[in-house]
């Protein structure tokens, strides 16, 4: 749910108001929502919540007024249309986001989280196991 509610507002912040350096306060809004006890569900939270807000932006902007082919909107979203660039990234510095940059970055946000959710299980199982090995049979 939160993630739906950060793209809509990603969207209407991006479509309509325009701040300047929105991209890096829209930045620290997601990791000031993501933050939990742990930093691993902290880093899972923000990655998660990016990645859904990059591959879910269109079809909360599509009632404000964007309209694109959704086919195409991919294509650039998975960097499959190269050196192609739709839009700058205001860190209070213009950064080119070229499709095989947003690409690249939902590529890496999806195997950061994998990677995670493996570290996760490795370890639960390690506590299965362990607990496992130190209970006796009655």
């Amino acid at each position: 749910m939160r993630a739906a509610v950060l793209t809509v507002f990603d969207a209407y912040m991006t479509m309509e108001v325009k701040p300047p350096g929105y991209h890096l306060l829209f930045t620290l809004l997601v990791l000031a929502v993501s933050l939990e006890d742990a930093w691993s569900a902290t880093l899972r939270n923000f990655l998660a919540y990016t990645l859904f807000d990059d591959l879910a932006y269109l079809w909360a902007a599509i009632p404000l007024g964007y309209s694109v082919d959704p086919y195409t909107w991919y294509r650039y979203q998975l960097g499959l249309l190269g050196w192609e660039k739709w839009w700058d990234a205001d860190f209070f510095v213009k950064i080119p986001v070229y499709s095989w940059l947003m690409g690249l970055t939902v590529y890496a946000r999806l195997t950061a989280l994998l990677a995670l959710w493996l570290r996760e299980k490795r370890l639960q199982n390690f506590v299965d196991n362990a607990f496992r090995a130190y209970t006796f049979p009655r």
